[in-house]
């Protein structure tokens, strides 16, 4: 069964999240060029205090049990109990998803305004997607989710 988790990293005083962690090393790898900075300013405002909430549904179930969208909300009241975060960056391959935050009013969603098929990457360019705006869009999240403050994932 998925399960919902907060993995630390293993560094003394660094006290932010493995995911946390990854972005920001994929962050430094693939420093933007002022073109996608201003792209970025664009679609990936910031707003605090924050979380990015990341719900994989298209190729997930090949790793692990897919979760509802609710499992990943329950986390995120909980966060917002304790650290007042309501605004959430939501990534998501499935449009239902995105659907399924309207029913959440007490939090403020961000996401990117794209197609969401809810099928893997790989498929998407297999049916006719250009490779390179799926790639800007992966790239977006990955910045977005970077700049804030907590991450919800499985």
């Amino acid at each position: 069964m998925a399960r919902l988790t907060s993995t630390k990293t293993m560094t003394p005083g660094f006290e932010k999240s493995l995911f946390w962690l990854r972005t920001m090393v994929i962050y430094y790898v693939t420093r933007p060029n002022y073109r996608f900075r201003e792209q970025f300013r664009k679609y990936a405002a910031i707003r605090t205090p924050s979380m990015a909430v990341h719900v994989r549904h298209a190729d997930k179930h090949w790793e692990a049990e897919l979760l509802e969208f609710s499992n990943y909300m329950s986390k995120a009241e909980e966060y917002k109990s304790h650290t007042r975060a309501s605004n959430i960056y939501l990534m998501s391959d499935d449009s239902k998803v995105i659907k399924a935050s309207e029913q959440y009013k007490n939090f403020l969603f961000q996401y990117l305004e794209v197609p969401r098929p809810n099928i893997a990457w790989y498929a998407e360019t297999s049916r006719g997607a250009p490779k390179d705006i799926l790639e800007r869009d992966f790239l977006l999240d990955v910045y977005a989710a970077a700049q804030y403050e907590h991450q919800i994932l499985t």
